[in-house]
Protein backbone atom coordinates (compact mmCIF):
# COMPACT_ATOMS: atom_id res chain seq x y z
CA UNK A 1 0.00 0.00 0.00
CA UNK A 2 1.34 3.56 -0.96
CA UNK A 3 0.72 7.09 0.41
CA UNK A 4 0.66 10.04 -1.73
CA UNK A 5 0.31 13.62 0.04
CA UNK A 6 -0.59 16.16 -1.73
CA UNK A 7 -2.01 19.54 -0.62
CA UNK A 8 -5.72 19.18 0.06
CA UNK A 9 -5.84 15.29 -0.34
CA UNK A 10 -4.01 12.14 0.58
CA UNK A 11 -4.11 9.13 -1.90
CA UNK A 12 -3.63 5.34 -0.58
CA UNK A 13 -2.66 3.23 -3.69
CA UNK A 14 -4.06 -0.35 -2.67
CA UNK A 15 -2.99 -1.79 -6.05
CA UNK A 16 -6.90 -2.74 -7.23
CA UNK A 17 -7.65 1.17 -6.97
CA UNK A 18 -6.64 4.51 -4.89
CA UNK A 19 -8.89 5.64 -2.20
CA UNK A 20 -9.06 9.48 -1.90
CA UNK A 21 -8.54 10.65 1.64
CA UNK A 22 -9.52 14.77 1.58
CA UNK A 23 -7.44 16.60 4.01
CA UNK A 24 -9.98 19.63 3.84
CA UNK A 25 -13.36 21.00 2.51
CA UNK A 26 -11.42 22.03 -0.74
CA UNK A 27 -13.24 18.77 -3.27
CA UNK A 28 -17.04 20.06 -1.71
CA UNK A 29 -18.71 22.64 -3.88
CA UNK A 30 -21.95 23.99 -4.51
CA UNK A 31 -23.80 22.56 -7.40
CA UNK A 32 -23.78 24.66 -10.83
CA UNK A 33 -27.80 26.12 -11.09
CA UNK A 34 -28.01 25.11 -14.17
CA UNK A 35 -27.78 21.42 -12.88
CA UNK A 36 -29.90 22.12 -9.75
CA UNK A 37 -32.57 22.85 -12.01
CA UNK A 38 -32.08 19.92 -14.28
CA UNK A 39 -32.02 17.83 -11.27
CA UNK A 40 -35.89 19.62 -10.06
CA UNK A 41 -37.34 19.50 -13.54
CA UNK A 42 -36.17 15.20 -13.36
CA UNK A 43 -38.95 15.43 -10.55
CA UNK A 44 -36.63 16.06 -7.54
CA UNK A 45 -39.47 17.80 -5.26
CA UNK A 46 -37.50 17.28 -1.47
CA UNK A 47 -37.99 20.58 -0.38
CA UNK A 48 -35.15 22.66 1.25
CA UNK A 49 -32.92 20.10 -0.46
CA UNK A 50 -28.93 21.62 -0.25
CA UNK A 51 -27.52 19.98 -3.50
CA UNK A 52 -23.57 19.60 -3.24
CA UNK A 53 -21.11 18.98 -5.70
CA UNK A 54 -17.74 16.54 -5.02
CA UNK A 55 -14.94 15.95 -7.38
CA UNK A 56 -14.51 11.95 -6.79
CA UNK A 57 -16.80 9.24 -6.64
CA UNK A 58 -17.78 7.40 -3.25
CA UNK A 59 -18.37 4.15 -2.01
CA UNK A 60 -21.25 3.72 -0.02
CA UNK A 61 -20.78 3.87 3.52
CA UNK A 62 -20.62 0.08 5.45
CA UNK A 63 -19.53 -1.40 2.22
CA UNK A 64 -15.98 -2.84 1.19
CA UNK A 65 -13.01 -0.49 -0.01
CA UNK A 66 -13.66 -2.82 -2.77
CA UNK A 67 -17.25 -2.38 -3.90
CA UNK A 68 -18.30 -0.43 -7.09
CA UNK A 69 -18.26 3.23 -6.40
CA UNK A 70 -21.19 5.45 -6.82
CA UNK A 71 -22.17 9.24 -8.69
CA UNK A 72 -24.86 10.36 -6.34
CA UNK A 73 -25.38 9.65 -2.70
CA UNK A 74 -28.12 11.45 -0.35
CA UNK A 75 -28.32 11.89 3.67
CA UNK A 76 -29.60 14.16 6.37
CA UNK A 77 -26.76 15.47 7.90
CA UNK A 78 -26.64 16.29 11.27
CA UNK A 79 -24.82 19.67 12.67
CA UNK A 80 -25.48 18.09 16.05
CA UNK A 81 -23.92 21.54 18.07
CA UNK A 82 -26.59 23.17 16.74
CA UNK A 83 -29.22 21.21 17.03
CA UNK A 84 -30.09 21.35 13.32
CA UNK A 85 -30.06 18.72 10.08
CA UNK A 86 -29.80 19.11 5.84
CA UNK A 87 -31.44 17.25 3.05
CA UNK A 88 -28.79 17.15 1.23
CA UNK A 89 -27.90 15.06 -2.26
CA UNK A 90 -24.43 15.36 -3.60
CA UNK A 91 -23.21 14.55 -6.80
CA UNK A 92 -19.96 13.70 -8.04
CA UNK A 93 -18.68 15.97 -10.80
CA UNK A 94 -19.26 14.82 -14.37
CA UNK A 95 -22.95 12.97 -13.14
CA UNK A 96 -25.08 14.98 -15.59
CA UNK A 97 -23.08 14.75 -18.45
CA UNK A 98 -23.17 11.17 -18.27
CA UNK A 99 -26.72 10.12 -17.15
CA UNK A 100 -29.66 10.26 -19.14
CA UNK A 101 -32.95 11.45 -18.58
CA UNK A 102 -34.62 8.24 -17.94
CA UNK A 103 -31.45 7.13 -15.49
CA UNK A 104 -31.47 10.63 -13.85
CA UNK A 105 -35.42 10.54 -12.88
CA UNK A 106 -34.72 7.09 -11.37
CA UNK A 107 -31.76 8.29 -9.76
CA UNK A 108 -34.18 11.14 -8.29
CA UNK A 109 -36.80 8.79 -6.75
CA UNK A 110 -34.17 6.45 -5.33
CA UNK A 111 -31.94 9.27 -3.36
CA UNK A 112 -35.72 10.59 -2.46
CA UNK A 113 -36.34 7.54 -0.45
CA UNK A 114 -33.03 7.62 1.38
CA UNK A 115 -33.94 11.22 2.67
CA UNK A 116 -37.51 10.35 3.90
CA UNK A 117 -36.10 7.06 5.54
CA UNK A 118 -33.62 8.89 7.64
CA UNK A 119 -36.47 11.18 8.59
CA UNK A 120 -38.68 8.56 9.26
CA UNK A 121 -36.36 7.32 11.88
CA UNK A 122 -35.41 10.70 13.04
CA UNK A 123 -38.71 11.50 13.79
CA UNK A 124 -40.60 8.79 14.62
CA UNK A 125 -37.65 5.64 14.84
CA UNK A 126 -39.32 4.07 11.97
CA UNK A 127 -36.34 1.27 10.89
CA UNK A 128 -35.15 2.74 6.95
CA UNK A 129 -35.01 -0.08 4.16
CA UNK A 130 -32.25 -2.06 3.37
CA UNK A 131 -30.89 -1.00 -0.32
CA UNK A 132 -31.53 -4.03 -1.16
CA UNK A 133 -35.40 -3.43 -0.55
CA UNK A 134 -35.18 0.24 -2.08
CA UNK A 135 -33.82 -1.45 -5.31
CA UNK A 136 -36.82 -3.85 -4.87
CA UNK A 137 -39.14 -1.11 -5.17
CA UNK A 138 -37.36 0.87 -7.69
CA UNK A 139 -37.54 -1.52 -10.31
CA UNK A 140 -41.64 -1.37 -9.48
CA UNK A 141 -41.52 2.73 -10.04
CA UNK A 142 -39.93 1.77 -13.06
CA UNK A 143 -41.92 -0.25 -14.81
CA UNK A 144 -44.69 1.37 -13.58
CA UNK A 145 -43.65 4.55 -14.77
CA UNK A 146 -41.23 3.32 -18.07
CA UNK A 147 -42.66 0.00 -18.82
CA UNK A 148 -40.03 -2.37 -20.34
CA UNK A 149 -38.28 0.32 -22.40
CA UNK A 150 -37.63 1.87 -18.86
CA UNK A 151 -36.24 -1.49 -17.61
CA UNK A 152 -33.52 -2.21 -20.03
CA UNK A 153 -32.15 1.06 -20.07
CA UNK A 154 -31.91 1.16 -16.49
CA UNK A 155 -30.30 -2.21 -16.60
CA UNK A 156 -28.12 -1.03 -19.25
CA UNK A 157 -26.78 1.69 -17.04
CA UNK A 158 -26.20 0.06 -13.97
CA UNK A 159 -24.41 -2.06 -15.43
CA UNK A 160 -22.24 0.15 -17.41
CA UNK A 161 -21.50 1.94 -14.33
CA UNK A 162 -20.15 -1.11 -12.28
CA UNK A 163 -17.70 -2.11 -15.06
CA UNK A 164 -16.72 2.16 -15.35
CA UNK A 165 -17.15 2.14 -11.34
CA UNK A 166 -15.68 -0.71 -9.95
CA UNK A 167 -12.55 0.43 -9.91
CA UNK A 168 -12.78 4.16 -10.12
CA UNK A 169 -10.77 6.22 -7.56
CA UNK A 170 -13.10 6.97 -4.90
CA UNK A 171 -13.42 8.33 -1.04
CA UNK A 172 -15.10 5.43 1.01
CA UNK A 173 -19.05 6.69 2.45
CA UNK A 174 -17.60 6.77 6.17
CA UNK A 175 -15.07 9.27 5.80
CA UNK A 176 -16.68 11.62 2.89
CA UNK A 177 -20.10 11.97 5.31
CA UNK A 178 -17.96 13.90 8.23
CA UNK A 179 -16.50 16.11 5.78
CA UNK A 180 -19.75 16.80 4.28
CA UNK A 181 -21.24 18.12 8.18
CA UNK A 182 -18.10 20.08 8.61
CA UNK A 183 -18.51 21.80 5.28
CA UNK A 184 -22.15 22.56 6.03
CA UNK A 185 -21.16 23.69 9.75
CA UNK A 186 -18.28 26.04 8.12
CA UNK A 187 -21.27 27.73 5.39
CA UNK A 188 -23.83 27.24 7.58
CA UNK A 189 -24.86 31.00 7.35
CA UNK A 190 -25.29 30.68 3.43
CA UNK A 191 -27.68 27.23 3.98
CA UNK A 192 -28.90 28.17 7.58
CA UNK A 193 -32.81 28.93 5.68
CA UNK A 194 -32.67 25.23 4.77
CA UNK A 195 -32.05 24.32 7.68
CA UNK A 196 -34.48 21.87 10.45
CA UNK A 197 -34.81 21.35 13.91
CA UNK A 198 -33.33 18.10 15.26
CA UNK A 199 -36.30 16.34 16.94
CA UNK A 200 -35.20 15.33 21.12
CA UNK A 201 -35.71 11.99 21.16
CA UNK A 202 -34.29 8.46 21.73
CA UNK A 203 -34.09 8.44 17.93
CA UNK A 204 -32.15 11.36 17.51
CA UNK A 205 -30.00 10.38 20.48
CA UNK A 206 -29.21 6.55 18.45
CA UNK A 207 -28.39 8.91 15.19
CA UNK A 208 -25.63 10.76 17.20
CA UNK A 209 -24.01 8.11 18.96
CA UNK A 210 -23.95 6.25 15.55
CA UNK A 211 -22.13 9.58 14.05
CA UNK A 212 -19.78 9.92 16.95
CA UNK A 213 -18.70 6.22 16.66
CA UNK A 214 -18.00 6.28 12.82
CA UNK A 215 -16.23 9.90 13.01
CA UNK A 216 -13.94 8.66 15.74
CA UNK A 217 -13.43 5.49 13.52
CA UNK A 218 -12.62 8.00 10.47
CA UNK A 219 -10.19 10.17 12.80
CA UNK A 220 -8.38 6.93 13.79
CA UNK A 221 -8.19 5.74 10.26
CA UNK A 222 -6.94 9.21 9.22
CA UNK A 223 -4.06 8.84 12.52
CA UNK A 224 -2.49 5.08 11.42
CA UNK A 225 -2.97 4.97 7.87
CA UNK A 226 -1.68 8.56 6.75
CA UNK A 227 -0.26 9.44 10.38
CA UNK A 228 -2.42 12.96 10.03
CA UNK A 229 -4.44 14.37 12.53
CA UNK A 230 -7.87 15.55 11.99
CA UNK A 231 -9.37 15.37 15.85
CA UNK A 232 -8.93 19.55 15.78
CA UNK A 233 -11.51 19.69 12.61
CA UNK A 234 -14.01 16.65 13.51
CA UNK A 235 -14.64 16.60 17.23
CA UNK A 236 -16.30 20.30 16.94
CA UNK A 237 -18.83 17.92 14.94
CA UNK A 238 -19.83 15.79 17.95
Amino acid sequence: MRVIKRKHIAIVDTGSRRLIYPLDTTFIRELNPKFIKKWIDTGWDVENSVMLEIKYFTIPAGQSFKAPASPLFSRVACLWNLGKYFRTIIFTKGYFENTDEINMKIDAWHEKQHIIDAENFLHKGIKPLSEDQIVQREIKFVYENFGEEGFLARRKHVEASYKRLKNADAIRGDIVLPWIALYLKNNYEKYSNLAYSIPVNEYSKIMRESFAKMTYYVMQQYQVVLNVSIAELFEQLL
